[in-house]
């Protein structure tokens, strides 16, 4: 059976190349308003005013010192986007008031090509403080462990952590696990008599001797095998002590329901008990 458009477009594979050109022609190239492009517009009527900047000159300078686009790979697409994403949010109040229809139009195009690239490579964007906004990968549990930290500073760091440009980061990693850890550390006892006992077990001993809360590679809480482990090797065993970081924040979480649903059962049960 011949395959309708819109299926068609939902199994394409998303080609880092092709879509870097195509941003390249909506924010780089077509000409709007009086201006060249949507970038030459913003270089020329709001860059030296947006937060992003630093001491960049232009946007092509920010490109250049942030090392996006080195290469056609995905994470360097899911970094053009990510830059584009704060200098258009950073400046849409501004271009919205000049009333530019064509400007605003524009605009609107590129995000929503971010969007739908986004949509395919399974990431999203969130906003840190001061509108700052990163690309993450999609996470269902990320995102309900955050949910249930009450500091909002630290709920925001375990999302940040699926970020692209974590991928490689040792020490960017090591800060947020660590993060994590100190939250989970004086609810361990709750882990273990809410019949949590492994994973309580397994989470401390990742947080103590994998190099997050202490230096087990060398000095007082050193390891043989962090001391000599490879970074690759690491890295992964970040990433695994992350998922059950994510998974004990959770479970803490799921504890608390189920006394809940304890409580009701034995009313429920008390007043069966005084019908008879």
């Amino acid at each position: 059976m011949r395959k309708n458009i819109y299926e068609l477009i939902a199994e394409e594979k998303c080609d880092p190349f092709e879509e870097i050109a195509r941003i390249e022609v909506l924010f780089e190239k077509e000409p709007v308003h009086t201006a060249k492009s949507l970038k030459a517009y913003i270089n020329r009527e709001f860059f030296r005013a947006l937060p992003i900047r630093g001491t960049s000159l232009n946007i092509d300078d920010l490109k250049e010192r942030l090392g996006i686009l080195k290469d056609a790979s995905i994470d360097s697409l899911l970094m053009y986007c990510e830059l584009i994403y704060n200098i258009l949010y950073q400046a849409i109040n501004a271009i919205r008031s000049d009333h530019e229809e064509s400007v605003i139009k524009q605009s609107a195009t590129v995000l929503n090509n971010m969007d739908c690239i986004l949509e395919q490579l399974n990431h999203e964007t969130t906003e840190l403080e001061n509108k700052k906004i990163i690309v993450v990968e999609k996470s269902k549990q990320a995102a309900l462990a955050a949910s249930l930290i009450d500091d909002p500073e630290k709920a925001l760091k375990i999302i940040e952590y699926n970020h692209v440009g974590l991928k490689g980061n040792l020490l960017g990693k090591q800060t947020i696990l660590k993060q994590i850890a100190d939250i989970l550390e004086p609810k361990y006892p709750i882990l273990r008599k809410g019949g949590y006992g492994t994973l309580e077990s397994d989470s401390r001993f990742l947080a103590n001797n994998f190099h997050i809360r202490h230096n087990n590679k060398e000095g007082k809480y050193k390891n043989e095998y962090i001391a000599f482990i490879t970074d690759t090797a690491l890295e992964d065993w970040y990433d695994k002590a992350y998922e059950s970081f994510l998974m004990a924040v959770i479970a803490i979480k799921q504890i608390s329901i189920s006394s809940e649903i304890e409580q009701i059962k034995q009313s429920i049960n008390g007043n069966k008990e005084s019908d008879k």
